[in-house]
């Protein structure tokens, strides 16, 4: 039985093994509009912001609802980045919906609430 021929590229030359893009909108490295939109990187966001803030020793930031707060604003700034241009009102209440469910999901995870 003959082996089957593979064909395996290696023209890549980066640390992860993978091409460079040629693509003029590369990503970089930081938290960008596109990844902020996921809920680890709005998690990580906002619990980042929340360790500053009671590490400058901002008065008040130990509290629990500084984390609901900036979740608050950070999911309305997806929100207003990804509604649909052009939806029914129905629709874009649907997502605002949505959004404040996804608010209090990312500020139990920044909180650490992890049982329901």
């Amino acid at each position: 039985m003959a082996t089957p021929a593979v064909n395996i590229d290696t023209s890549a030359n980066s640390v992860v093994n993978a091409s460079p893009s040629s693509a003029s909108g590369q990503v970089g490295i930081f938290t960008t509009p596109q990844s902020l939109v996921t809920f680890p990187v709005a998690t990580a966001a906002v619990t980042t912001v929340w360790k500053v803030l009671v590490a400058v020793d901002i008065p008040g930031s130990k509290a629990k609802w500084v984390p609901l707060l900036i979740a608050l604003v950070i999911g309305s700034l997806i929100y207003l980045a990804t509604v649909s241009r052009g939806a029914s009102l129905k629709q874009k209440l649907i997502e605002a919906g949505v959004a404040i469910i996804n608010i209090f999901t990312i500020t139990a995870a920044a909180l650490g609430i992890d049982d329901i």
